[in-house]
Formats: structure tokens, sequence, C-alpha cells
């Protein structure tokens, strides 16, 4: 009988006795270390975003309507400081496994599957003999 699975999403499995991604299967007592790395950020203003809203202004002053020009400066400052248009951090999750240092690194599709992978690792190591001995490295999602 197979096990329950503890997270099963893009092509990502982890039960309490393995991992299984990148085509590839690694038993959980031989993870020696769990690492959130950050690697970019996406989201945020546009480049073109920011210039169409100069030229705006700039073509505002020059037919003399300086009334549309603080508009489009006012529809620019609420998007920049508008939550849903500030660049959100992206992270991957960074596993060693022993004996030989092998790296693997997983790239769910967003945060809320990055959290609950880690979450299905960490219960998947609780579970096992040497959760004593691993190195579980957090960051924050935030």
């Amino acid at each position: 009988m197979a096990e329950a699975p503890l997270y099963n999403k893009n092509k990502i499995r982890v039960t309490r006795s393995l991992l299984e991604a990148q085509g590839g299967r690694y038993p959980v007592r031989n993870i020696s270390k769990i690492k959130l790395d950050k690697k970019g950020e996406k989201g945020g203003i546009s480049y073109n975003s920011v210039f169409a809203t100069f030229l705006a202004i700039l073509i505002a002053f020059g037919v003399s309507q300086p009334i549309v020009a603080l508009i489009a400066f006012l529809a620019f400052f609420f998007a920049a400081v508008d939550p849903s248009t500030q660049p959100q951090p992206v992270f991957d999750l960074k596993i060693i496994l022993s004996p030989n240092n092998e790296e693997l690194t997983l790239s769910p599709e967003d945060g809320d599957d990055l959290k609950a992978l880690q979450k299905a690792l960490e219960d998947a190591i609780d579970s096992t003999y040497h959760a004593r001995d691993i190195k579980i490295i957090s960051g924050s999602l935030k």
C-alpha cells in the first residue's frame, strides 16, 4: 500500500519517507538541510507605465492643460503606493542531501505552494529518526 502524500503539486511529491522531484526519488532520511533562498522579485510598476505617465504629463503641459498633467501624476502616484503593484519576493527551496551534499533546488509556482512544500518536508523529517540532526533554515515569505 502506497503512503499518503503530504504534498503533491507541480510534479513534486512528499511522503513521510520519500521526496519525488525533478525526476528523482530522494529518501527523507537523506535530507540534511532545507533553506529558503530569495532569487529575486516579481511585479512592481513597469518602465512602460513610468514612461507613459511622464509622456502624458509632457503632452498635457505642451497643450497648456495642467489639470490633465495633475491627473496623470496622481494616477501614477496612487499606482506606485498600491500594495498590489509593489514587487513581491520570489523564493526557491534548496534541499541539501547527504551523504554527497547534493543540492536540489525546487521552485514551486507561488509562495503558498512553497509554504505548503516546506511544511510537508518538515513534517516528513519530524516523523523520521534523524529529526534532531537536520538544519532547517527558514526565511520570510513576506
